[in-house]
């Protein structure tokens, strides 16, 4: 599952493709944009934002058909299910200084689960807490959130590189490689069209 935009004049949608390849299909469509997608558990489901509502929002799209159904109401960007499916965890806001947002599925009360900044692209859900990339006075660094026991986060690694709002993180499934991503500086290609009337 990816986001893109199709459309001329921008707009945003998800989409999926085949892990084996083949053709994508777009998934939601209508006003607002609708980005950063994500698996439910059992892959019958797929998680995104949408700001069709006037700002950010989680939605619940069902992959084999079905009516989308928004999930918070209180804001949401980047959401990932728990494994065991019964709860969502999810980021505010693209800056993530809001924190991380725990909600019981499939309608609990919306709580704050930390309340420190997570960069809103970097969080990626196990089964027994979150790994989240984080930037204080000191610098930035990967931690981690167990779920047991709400008060035990620990620094897993610093990252010497500044992080902005694009970075991500990703993590193997024995834990033993992290994968995150940085702004090493923003670019652009200028391209000289000939014969253009």
């Amino acid at each position: 599952a990816f986001e893109a935009s199709a459309k001329a004049g921008g707009g945003w949608d998800i989409w999926v493709v085949e892990a084996g390849g083949g053709s994508p299909r777009e998934m939601t469509h209508g006003a607002g944009d609708n980005i950063l997608p994500s698996w439910a558990s059992d892959g019958n489901a797929i998680y995104f934002a949408s700001k069709r509502s006037g700002r950010f929002e989680i939605w619940r799209l069902p992959t084999h058909g079905g009516k989308e159904e928004q999930i918070t109401h209180n804001g949401g960007y980047l959401a990932f299910e728990s494994t065991d499916r019964k709860t969502l965890y999810y980021t505010l806001s693209e800056n993530g200084a809001e924190g991380l947002y725990a909600k019981p599925l499939p309608d609990g009360v919306e709580v704050q689960a930390i309340n420190e900044n997570v960069i809103a692209r970097g969080l990626a859900v196990f089964y027994d807490g979150a790994y989240y990339l984080h930037c204080g006075q000191n610098g930035c660094d990967i931690r981690f959130y167990e779920f047991a026991d709400a008060h035990v986060i620990k620094v897993i690694s610093k990252i010497e590189a500044p992080l902005d709002g694009a970075s991500g993180l990703t993590v193997s499934p024995d834990r033993q490689t992290f994968l995150y991503s940085i702004l090493v500086r923003p670019e652009s290609d200028l391209m000289l069209i000939e014969n253009f009337r």
